[in-house]
């Protein structure tokens, strides 16, 4: 099994500390974030994949495009800013969680969303990470129910699942 350390385990420290500790650690791979600390948001993707490649660790995967399953408003901007960022920066895929505020989102609305994304994902070859939140609120709770959504949508080459052991810890 190989593993990541994920930027939400030291949120204070910057990509170039973040990116030191993982080596000293042993952890040949990262996943950083769009959010706390948010690497995305104030680091040029160039600039990212450089201390990536330097430092000799690789980046998985971006966290997180959120509220995936609810395909409007913003969403598919972000979606594609998102996954155009993980392309340049290295990064192999892009975390995609679920609305997680207790509002039930249809099955049928997931399957959508994911084939809208399914395009985009294959366009700039990036891997999409469902990720259920197994939180009594989210919308997408069961990884059962997360794969018949990647099957239906016709996603199985460029969608994945994700199990976040503390989400379902917690």
């Amino acid at each position: 099994m190989r593993f990541a350390l994920n930027h939400i385990a030291t949120p204070k420290l910057s990509l170039a500390d973040f990116l030191g500790l993982a080596r000293r650690l042993g952890m040949p791979a990262i996943e950083i974030r769009n959010d706390l600390p948010d690497v995305v948001g104030t680091m040029p993707a160039g600039a990212v994949r450089a201390a990536a490649v330097a430092s000799g660790v690789d980046i998985l995967s971006i966290n997180a495009l959120y509220p995936f399953n609810v395909w409007s408003g913003d969403v598919p901007a972000r979606a594609l800013a998102l996954v155009d960022y993980a392309q340049a920066c290295g990064a192999r895929a892009l975390v995609m969680c679920p609305l997680n505020d207790g509002t039930p989102v249809p099955h049928g609305d997931l399957v959508a969303a994911l084939r809208e994304l399914v395009p985009i994902l294959r366009q700039y070859g990036i891997t999409g990470l469902v990720e259920p939140l197994g939180f009594p609120v989210s919308s997408l709770r069961t990884k059962r129910e997360a794969i018949e959504a990647i099957r239906e949508a016709g996603a199985s080459d460029v969608c994945k699942l994700v199990h976040d052991t503390f989400h379902h810890h917690l």
